[in-house]
């Protein structure tokens, strides 16, 4: 089941990492809703309808998705509610 796995795409030829995200809702045959995160600060960015393919990697949690990109966190954490922005 892809639901809830966590992913990266990446270009087929250059395996360079496109998007990065969760599997939200699963659409047979390949269809699925992601939450995709941002690159810069890990936030969930937008969702979105993708077609599965062999280029994509899949992750049981977020941590073996942040190993498998080197650490960078692709879910960054929000600032508590006693954060003051400037």
């Amino acid at each position: 089941m892809l639901i809830g796995k966590f992913f990266h795409t990446r270009e087929p030829k250059t395996r360079e990492i496109v998007f990065q995200g969760r599997v939200l809702d699963y659409q047979a045959p390949r269809t699925v809703l992601v939450q995709l995160f941002s690159f810069i600060d890990g936030r969930p960015t937008c969702q979105r309808l993708l077609e599965v393919t062999d280029s994509w990697d899949f992750y049981d949690s977020n941590d073996d998705m942040l190993d498998a990109y080197g650490g960078s966190s692709p879910q960054a954490e929000y600032p508590s509610k006693d954060y003051e922005y400037r």
